[in-house]
């Protein structure tokens, strides 16, 4: 069965997201298992929510490694505020 239509990624992301927030952290930083280019999806989501992505190390991005597909939440009560909710 194929669970996308479900928007569990997006609930298990924003609960997290949630939690993280009730501890008093306001920022996230992440990696895209595979890359973005190799899972859209996950990229797609986490835009979604307000991640940005970092630019490379070569093209003056902060990280040495891992050197792509790093994104970025400056603000997490903001990115929850923000992100339009729907009925799965």
């Amino acid at each position: 069965k194929n669970f996308r239509s479900l928007h569990l990624g997006a609930f298990l992301l924003g609960c997290t997201l949630a939690k993280a927030h009730d501890k008093c952290q306001d920022h996230v930083v992440l990696h895209v298992a595979g890359g973005k280019s190799k899972n859209v999806a996950a990229a797609k989501l986490y835009s979604r929510f307000g991640f940005i992505a970092i630019p490379r190390h070569s093209e003056g991005g902060p990280f040495a490694r891992p050197d792509k597909d790093v994104f970025v939440l400056g603000d997490i009560g903001s990115a929850l505020h923000d992100v339009p909710w729907r009925a799965a």
